[in-house]
C-alpha cells in the first residue's frame, strides 16, 4: 500500500504585487501615483538609480610616465589627430581620442588612428547614472485592482510597464 503524499501549501499570494514604471520624470510618477491612489490602488513611490549608456570612449591606455604620454601626443598632433592627455586620476597618462554617441563612429576613429600606426587603441562603452521612478503596488492584503482600472491607467500612461514582483 502506498502512503499518500501530501502536497505543500501554496505560499504565493492570490493577488500578486507588481511595480509600474520606469518613469523618467518625478512629476509624471507623482501624477500616476495620484491617479491610482484616487481609485483606491495602494502605491508606494520608489526612486532607483539606473545606468544608462552615454557613449563610447576611444582612448590609448595610460602609459608609465608623462614624458611617454607627451611623445604619443606629439605623434598624434603630427598626424592631425584630435586628442587630450589625461593628467589626473586613474587614467593619468592615458590619451583620450573622444567620446562618441555611436559605436560605429568610435570604431571609425579607432580604425583611423590604428591605420596611422598607433597600437592598443580601446573603445569602451560609457554609462551614466540616471534617476528612474517606480510605483510599487501591493494589494496582497486587499481586493485586487479591477482590470478596467488598469486598462484606463495603461491608456493614460502608455509608456509605463507593469512587472510582477514578490509581495513584501
Amino acid at each position: 500500500m502506498k502512503a499518500a503524499v501530501k502536497e505543500p501549501a501554496k505560499v504565493e499570494s492570490e493577488r500578486p504585487c507588481y511595480t509600474i514604471g520606469a518613469f523618467t520624470s518625478l512629476n509624471t510618477a507623482n501624477r500616476a501615483a495620484a491617479w491610482l491612489s484616487e481609485r483606491g490602488v495602494p502605491v508606494k513611490p520608489r526612486r532607483a538609480q539606473e545606468k544608462e549608456p552615454s557613449g563610447y570612449w576611444v582612448y590609448i591606455p595610460p602609459v608609465k610616465t608623462a614624458a611617454a604620454a607627451g611623445r604619443i601626443s606629439d605623434r598624434l598632433r603630427r598626424n592631425k589627430v584630435e586628442h587630450f592627455v589625461m593628467t589626473k586620476g586613474e587614467n593619468k597618462n592615458a590619451i583620450s581620442l573622444g567620446v562618441f554617441r555611436s559605436e560605429a563612429s568610435a570604431d571609425k576613429i579607432k580604425a583611423s588612428v590604428t591605420a596611422k600606426g598607433f597600437t592598443g587603441v580601446v573603445v569602451e562603452r560609457q554609462f551614466r547614472g540616471v534617476d528612474r521612478f517606480w510605483l510599487d503596488v501591493d494589494h496582497s492584503q486587499g481586493k485586487p485592482v479591477p482590470e478596467t482600472t488598469m486598462q484606463a491607467f495603461n491608456a493614460r500612461f502608455r509608456r509605463a510597464q507593469q512587472e510582477p514582483v514578490a509581495c513584501k
